[in-house]
């Protein structure tokens, strides 16, 4: 039960950055949100640190799970490092790679989008 629960963690973890990363390029542009409620500078600054700690958070969790399978299957990290810093590096390009694709597609979706205009409502039409 205890593995389950690590499994469960260690996916959303990896998964929160994907949730994370949109909503954050979403409420910083200007063009989506507007200028009144997009993200300040200072606020902005604040959310893509939390973001970066959590990617080298998650990352540095992948590292350590690999080696604790590599210590658990009885490998020992001098003879087989091979084996553990292959999935990590596999692992962390493809991550990396993903969360960059779909920052680099929502900042041009954005940019792309026409800002919102004021409208008014008649009343009794």
């Amino acid at each position: 039960e205890d593995a389950i629960d690590q499994w469960i963690n260690m996916f959303q973890s990896i998964l929160v950055p994907f949730a994370l990363l949109p909503l954050l390029i979403l409420t910083d542009s200007r063009a989506v949100m507007g200028p009144r409620y997009a993200n300040g500078s200072s606020l902005s600054l604040i959310c893509w640190i939390v973001i970066l700690s959590i990617f080298c958070a998650n990352i540095y969790m992948v590292w350590q799970t690999f080696k604790e399978w590599s210590e658990y299957l009885g490998d020992g990290l001098q003879t087989q490092s091979l084996r553990l810093v292959a999935p990590c590096l596999i692992f962390g390009t493809v991550y990396i790679v993903a969360l960059l694709t779909l920052a680099r597609m929502l900042t041009v979706s954005t940019r792309s989008t026409p800002t919102m205009k004021k409208t008014t409502l008649k009343r009794g039409s």
